[in-house]
């Protein structure tokens, strides 16, 4: 619903410079072009270069908001090279709305909007301004750029550094490029007494990452056990965090029934970390090839006669035989002193991989500091479990703090507030995003625009679309599908452009509306990077797309989940008064409840990945196509 409030404030404020206007038509031909202001005609120009007129304005032609004009195109023929003027024009009515809202989101740089009328295309080169005359954005009074809490965090500890250790064959690498999307990890398999481990391992596929690798413990090898141990004990004494050791992987292969799990070297290194010689750097006890457990099960039901035995029977009967041969073994030598888990890299156990990831987000955070944790969080590609965990820690220690009372956002613009909030999010998502996609200004109107119905403070009534009143993983499920047929433009409609500029850039103040707009925009961003993280799963790691990033956006728009967040929101604002939220920042703790109620199971994604595995995500990309949706009202 519209606010005419709004819609006054807009024509009031917002100003906009017009610097030249060119047009394209494909098929008839242009004799000239004129620029109209109410009933007179202002300015006019002849097509000299192959029917593109084009109209410059010096000094640069200023609007504002309900003000319009009319582009009145000319039509003749062609003889020879005599464009001969015939008695045929088409008028073409410009709105201000429509280019300020767009040159709002440029910050008072020149921006070429364009649009298509049929067989004419109408660019314009537009930059906003004050009504003073100044080129800026209108009433912004942020003399300083807000600081994104990722910036500092990473210039603390800009890379996740561990130690894997473990021998040739134990499925090291296969892990590390798992976990890290690093499509050959540069493991060393050095023979005795060359160990390697002081070397930082570096890839140009995860600049988060540093590797050092220790090929493992082998009987007798007293030197190798002591030469871990200084490395550690040197690495823990370091000055900078960045420069200390984060976690330790300790792996092992699932050995057969009758095999041993632990060497003598082994169960020194261990004693070194219960006895506190290794400090509290975290050691993660990881037994690789789980899958090889479950095969050896079911090889041996089917050998003793079990006939009809299900899925669940062959995961019960790996669990006791890991149960005998690495779990007791291990806690009778360790206790529980170091965590331990069973993982496999193999298609069908993504889940082990992602609760190792937790395991190790966890450890981190709890025994070294909270900035590796969340460096170890971007730089992991498996999990987006620990993404939003580390979306939410980054939050609780920037600018999720005091929504409601203002502590960080006072005397700035919302889109200020909003641009930070956005920048950290996106960092922890960490995609492969090239062409910078998701801190496009394309990819704010999308977010942007996903806030705007909070201004109403009605509740929001569910969208009508084919994929209504389904769960996200329905709505993905079907909007996925819909792909698997001919080729065509995901749609994604958003608000109307003058009302949503103009509270862009208002300056914060204590209201239900600001309050409801930035806690919704937090929960709506944080659970579109959860869409776009599953959809890039099943794309073998490509680069995302915008079809891809619209894809996601439209899953989560039309969602119920999206519609009951907002619900939420209405009613948690309306029925908290503003001295209790502000007081013990239950703003903060709603937040948290909604987005860890709208995390997608992962086993439910990895289903799905399965049955739509034949559909190509990423065939091509396709434009944002914003410009026309904002004229689009649902």
């Amino acid at each position: 619903m519209s606010n005419p409030d709004i819609t006054h404030t807009a024509n009031e404020g917002l100003h906009a410079e017009i610097h030249d206007i060119t047009i394209k038509e494909s098929k008839s031909k242009l004799v000239s072009l004129d620029f109209i202001i109410g009933q007179d005609v202002s300015k006019s120009q002849s097509a000299q270069k192959k029917d593109t007129p084009q109209i410059t304005f010096n000094p640069p032609y200023e609007i504002s908001g309900d003000s319009f004009f009319t582009l009145r195109l000319h039509y003749g023929y062609q003889i020879g090279v005599v464009k001969v003027p015939i008695k045929r024009h088409k008028n073409i009515k410009i709105e201000a709305r429509s280019l300020l809202s767009e040159a709002a989101l440029h910050d008072g740089e020149i921006h070429e909007w364009n649009r298509a009328y049929a067989d004419v295309k109408v660019s314009i080169a537009v930059r906003l301004r004050t009504a003073s005359g100044g080129v800026s954005v209108p009433s912004v009074t942020d003399p300083t750029e807000l600081s994104p809490t990722t910036d500092r965090i990473t210039a603390i500890c800009p890379r996740f550094r561990i130690l894997v250790i473990g021998k040739s064959g134990v499925g090291k690498s296969s892990l590390i490029n798992k976990v890290f999307g690093v499509e050959k990890a540069s493991v060393s398999h050095s023979g005795p007494g060359q160990a390697e481990i002081e070397k930082e391992l570096t890839s140009e596929q995860n600049r988060r990452l540093i590797l050092h690798d220790s090929r493992g413990f082998e009987p007798g090898e007293v030197d190798t056990v002591k030469i871990a141990q200084t490395f550690i004990q040197r690495k823990r004494n370091a000055l900078h965090i960045k420069d200390r050791l984060h976690a330790i992987w300790l792996c092992f292969e699932i050995p057969w029934a009758c095999g041993r799990l632990l060497e003598t070297g082994v169960k020194d290194f261990l004693e070194l970390k219960t006895s506190g010689k290794l400090g509290t750097i975290p050691v993660i006890a990881v037994f690789t090839k789980y899958d090889q457990l479950i095969d050896r099960a079911e090889f041996e039901l089917h050998r003793q006669g079990i006939r009809g035995t299900s899925k669940e029977d062959i995961v019960e009967r790996a669990k006791q035989e890991l149960q005998e041969i690495c779990i007791k073994p291990f806690e009778t030598s360790v206790g529980d002193k170091v965590p331990f888990i069973a993982v496999s890299t193999g298609e069908g156990y993504e889940q082990t991989v992602d609760d190792m990831v937790k395991l190790t987000f966890s450890s981190v955070e709890e025994h070294v500091a909270s900035e590796p944790s969340i460096t170890v969080a971007i730089a992991q590609k498996v999990s987006p479990h620990v993404k939003i965990d580390a979306s939410i820690s980054v939050g609780k220690a920037g600018y999720w703090k005091g929504l409601a009372s203002g502590t960080n956002f006072m005397g700035k613009s919302l889109k200020s507030c909003l641009g930070v909030i956005h920048i950290d999010i996106v960092v922890v998502w960490a995609f492969d995003d090239p062409h910078g996609y998701l801190r496009s200004n394309e990819f704010r109107m999308l977010m942007y625009s996903l806030v705007n119905d909070l201004a109403d403070p009605q509740p929001q009534k569910p969208i009508r679309t084919l994929t209504a009143g389904l769960s996200m993983v329905g709505t993905i499920a079907g909007i996925v599908s819909a792909l698997a047929g001919p080729a065509a433009p995901i749609v994604v409609p958003i608000a109307a452009g003058a009302v949503l500029a103009v509270w862009l850039f208002q300056i914060y103040q204590q209201s239900d509306d600001t309050l409801r707009r930035l806690m919704a925009y937090i929960i709506n961003l944080t659970l579109v990077m959860q869409n776009i993280f599953w959809l890039t799963t099943m794309t073998e790691g490509r680069p995302i797309t915008r079809r891809l990033i619209k894809l996601a956006f439209k899953s989560y728009q039309e969602s119920t989940e999206k519609t009951q967040v907002h619900n939420d929101l209405h009613e948690y604002v309306k029925q908290a008064g503003l001295i209790e939220r502000a007081g013990r920042d239950g703003v903060l703790e709603k937040i948290e409840q909604l987005i860890n109620r709208n995390r997608i199971e992962s086993t439910e994604m990895h289903s799905l990945k399965h049955r739509i595995s034949g559909i190509d995500l990423l065939a091509e990309d396709e434009s944002w196509d914003v410009e026309n949706a904002s004229s689009v009202i649902t």
